[in-house]
C-alpha cells in the first residue's frame, strides 16, 4: 500500500495506482479515502469525467460508499465489458457493505477474464463477507489452481477455514501465506486469538506464540511452501509426472 501512495504522489492521475488505491485502502480503516480515489479513477476516463464532475460527498461514509456504487454502476451499464469497471464496482460494494453486489460484480469480471487469480480471489473474500463459505473457497482454490504462491489468497482462504472452523486447514494455509510473503506478520496475531490451540494443541500454540513458521510447519508435517510451482501450469505438468 505504501509504494502506491508513493506513486500517487508523484502522478495523481495514473488510473492504476487510483484504483489499486480505491481497493486497499479501506481494510486500513479509510474508507472515505478508497472512495475518493474509486471517483478519481472513474474521473480520468473521459468518458465519466462529467458524471463525477456532478458527485456530491456525503459525510454518512455508509451513504456516499452507496452513492459512488450506485455511480459506477451507472458506468458499468455503458461500459459493460471493461474489466476493471466491475473491480471498482466490487470494491465499492465492499465499501458499503453490499457483499452479495461485490461478489456478482466480480464474478462479471471474472466472466470477461476468467484467468486473473485477483478476481477469483476478490469473489472468494467478498462470498466470505456474504457468509457464502463453501462458494468462497471454491473461488479461492480456483486462484491459488491459477497462481499456487499467490499470498493475498492464501491468507483468504485461512480466513475462510476459521469461519468455518477448520483451524489446522487455516493455519496451514497462512503458513504458506508467511512462507511466500514474510511481511504478512499479521496472521501471527490471527493465529493465537483465533485458532484456540492453547488446550488442543499446545505445542503448535507455543509455536505460533513464539512466531516460529518452520516449527509450525513441522508440527503440520507439511511439505516446503517455497518450492510450490509459480504456476497452475506447473502444477499439473508436476503432477501429471
Amino acid at each position: 500500500i505504501q509504494c502506491f501512495k508513493s506513486a500517487y504522489l508523484v502522478q495523481s492521475t495514473f488510473r492504476p495506482v487510483l484504483l489499486s488505491l480505491g481497493l486497499c485502502l479501506g481494510n486500513e480503516d479509510d474508507v472515505p479515502t478508497s472512495l475518493k480515489m474509486l471517483r478519481e479513477w472513474l474521473g480520468e476516463d473521459s468518458k465519466f469525467s462529467a458524471l463525477v464532475k456532478q458527485y456530491v460527498v456525503n459525510a454518512d461514509v455508509k451513504k456516499d460508499a452507496q452513492k459512488t456504487e450506485e455511480m459506477l454502476k451507472r458506468a458499468t451499464k455503458a461500459s459493460e465489458k471493461d474489466v476493471d469497471l466491475w473491480v471498482a464496482q466490487g470494491g465499492a460494494c465492499i465499501w458499503s457493505g453490499n457483499f452479495e453486489g461485490a461478489g456478482s460484480a466480480f464474478a462479471k469480471a471474472i466472466n470477461l477474464q476468467p484467468s486473473d487469480p485477483r478476481l477469483w480471489s476478490k469473489l472468494g473474500a467478498s462470498l466470505s463477507k456474504a457468509g457464502k463459505h463453501d462458494k468462497a473457497v471454491q473461488a479461492l482454490l480456483q486462484a491459488l489452481e491459477i497462481k499456487p504462491r499467490f499470498p493475498r489468497a492464501r491468507a483468504n482462504l485461512g480466513s475462510v477455514y476459521i469461519d468455518q472452523k477448520k483451524m489446522i486447514d487455516a493455519c496451514q494455509q497462512y503458513m504458506i501465506c508467511l512462507v511466500l510473503n514474510p511481511k504478512c506478520s499479521y496472521v501471527w496475531d490471527i493465529l493465537s486469538e483465533d485458532c484456540g490451540f492453547s488446550a488442543s494443541k499446545p505445542e503448535l500454540h507455543k509455536a505460533i506464540c513464539d512466531k516460529d513458521k518452520h516449527q509450525c510447519m513441522r508440527i503440520l508435517s507439511m511439505p516446503n511452501p517455497a518450492e510450490l510451482p509459480r504456476k497452475g501450469s506447473e502444477l499439473s505438468a508436476a503432477q501429471a509426472s
